[in-house]
This record gives C-alpha cells, structure tokens and sequence, in this order.
C-alpha cells in the first residue's frame, strides 16, 4: 500500500530546495541536503520528487502560477495607459518580491529551462497573447501580432528584473519609470 502524500512535505522540500539554491546553486546542492533541511528521510524526498530537476521545475512552475495569477486578471482589466502602469508596477514589485526565485530561475543548471520544460510560463504567455488579441480586436492597444507582444513585453520585463536583481546591472528603479512608459507608448495610440 503506498503511503499518502503529506501537502505539508512538499511545501516544507520546495522551501528547502528555495534557500539551499538560492544560497549554493542548484548544482551544488544534492537532493540528502534538501531533504535534511526539510527534516525528512533522505529517501522521502523521492516520494514527492523524482529529481532536483523536478523540484527546480516545480519552483518555476510556482513562480509562474502566482505570476499569472496576478498579471492576468489586471491586464484582462486594463482599457488604459495608467492601468498598464499599475500592471507592470505590480508585477515589478511580485519580482521584487521574489528576488531570491528570479536568481534560482537565472541560475547556470545542470537542466535546461525552455518554454516547452516549463508549462506554467508557456501558458501565462499564450494567455496574455489571447488577452492582447482581444484588446488588439476591440482596438484598445495598437495592431501587432498579439503572440509576439505578449514574449516582448514580459521578456522585456523578465530581462530588467535578471539584469538588475539577479546580474547588479543597476537599480531595478532605475528602469522603471522607463519601461513603464516604452510599454505604455508601444501598445497605445493615445
């Protein structure tokens, strides 16, 4: 008979896997680390998952998760510049947030991240095309291809937030007033 699952223990190794990346690297860090931080067997942290792959994916897919959760329904919302400002602004502010994930999510690994390793990133993007596309249609935001402006705008954010959290290019306030304005200028015509 296989054992239940405990949700407490997944959250209690994601957590573990968070600092310890974050502190050593992902390459670093061996999974018996992991779970001695977490305050499991060693042999446990198997039941929840199957690699240190898996747990630096399932992060991302977290961050990713709460990211939409917060971008979407505002940008959904959004008819205006300023409300475009109050997006990015809240999603600067998220990454901000979340400096030390950004910097796990940036970090060399032994596994490679793309869009098609990361389900929750390939879906908040193909969602905030569809929301670009309804916007382009109702003529709120400028015509361009609504698949290629959702990967420029949040690529856009994505490169400020790893240049100046993650690389020390800067302050990440340095950028913002500008970014939030080329954003702003580049998707409306008023």
């Amino acid at each position: 008979m296989a054992r239940p699952v405990d949700p407490q223990k997944r959250v209690d190794i994601l957590t573990a896997a968070r600092k310890l990346f974050y502190e050593k690297g992902f390459n670093q860090t061996p999974m018996s680390q992991i779970a001695q931080e977490a305050g499991i067997a060693n042999g446990t942290i198997y039941l929840y998952f199957s690699s240190k792959e898996a747990l630096a994916l399932a992060l991302s897919e977290d961050f990713f998760a709460r990211l939409k959760a917060l971008v979407l329904p505002s940008v959904t919302t959004a008819s205006n510049p300023d409300a475009i400002m109050n997006v990015v602004r809240a999603t600067l502010d998220f990454i901000k947030e979340e400096r030390d994930l950004v910097a796990i999510l940036n970090m060399p690994c032994s596994f490679t991240q793309t869009p098609d390793s990361m389900p929750e990133r390939r879906e908040f993007y193909q969602q905030l095309s569809q929301v670009f596309e309804a916007k382009i249609e109702q003529g709120i935001i400028r015509s361009y291809n609504p698949q290629v402006v959702a990967e420029l705008v949040a690529g856009l954010i994505e490169w400020v937030a790893e240049s100046t959290l993650v690389r020390g290019f800067g302050k990440l306030e340095r950028y913002e007033e500008t970014l939030v304005a080329f954003i702003q200028n580049a998707l409306f015509t008023q």
